[in-house]
């Protein structure tokens, strides 16, 4: 095989990989622009705790280490880590009354979010964490 074809091949594999990658941060952030569009962004409470880098999915997309997430009384504040904010995600703000049916997953907590399943970490999305 010439040393051009092979720079042809490994270069043909590696756009259609870019391209794969691209798709799949496109979907994932065009699903969490529609969440924050139901739920904009509110100031937190004084002694919200905060953490960062924090892992959610959203159905089937799972966005690992992607959030810095403050939690108070009344919200889960998720603040997109700096990929999502360049793809253009906002800031949102998840009211607690809209966290139905909280049940144990591994790693975390389940919880219904207007019919679309989200799983996060316990400090958060458990109904006891405060």
């Amino acid at each position: 095989m010439s040393p051009l074809t092979l720079t042809i091949l490994i270069s043909s594999f590696l756009l259609l990989d870019a391209m794969v990658v691209a798709a799949v941060f496109s979907l994932g952030a065009a699903e969490l622009k529609s969440l924050a569009a139901d739920f904009p962004a509110r100031e937190p409470q004084i002694h919200a705790e905060r953490r960062n880098f924090q892992s959610f999915s959203l159905g089937l997309m799972n966005f690992g280490w992607c959030f810095h997430v403050i939690a108070d009384r009344d919200h889960v504040h998720m603040l997109p880590a700096l990929l999502f904010r360049k793809l253009g995600v906002p800031n949102f703000s998840l009211p607690r009354a809209e966290l139905k049916d909280p049940r144990q997953c591994l790693g975390g907590v389940q919880v219904t979010l207007r019919g679309r399943d989200l799983k996060g970490p316990r400090w958060c999305l458990a109904p006891d964490m405060l």
